[in-house]
């Protein structure tokens, strides 16, 4: 089970570090990865869009599709 290689997408454009964080470390006990894509300023215009992430090692790779959904919320009644 050799450890992966994550990597991070916005469309089909690698994510470097900017407004998204991408933190991964190694779970030596089950010799796995775990990878976390962070973003702290969301925009509805620039981050409502499609997101993958994959994994490769020599025994192949794995990928995920997923889509980031904003709501926006009205303040009536804001301090």
């Amino acid at each position: 089970k050799p450890i992966p290689e994550i990597s991070w997408y916005k469309h089909d454009d690698p994510i470097v570090d900017g407004l998204f964080k991408v933190q991964s470390k190694e779970v030596s006990r089950k010799m796995e990865m775990e990878s976390t894509l962070r973003c702290d300023k969301v925009t509805l215009e620039d981050d409502n869009e499609s997101y993958r992430i994959v994994a490769n090692n020599t025994a192949g790779s794995a990928t995920h599709d997923f889509s980031i959904i904003g709501i926006v919320h009205t303040c009536t009644r804001c301090i």
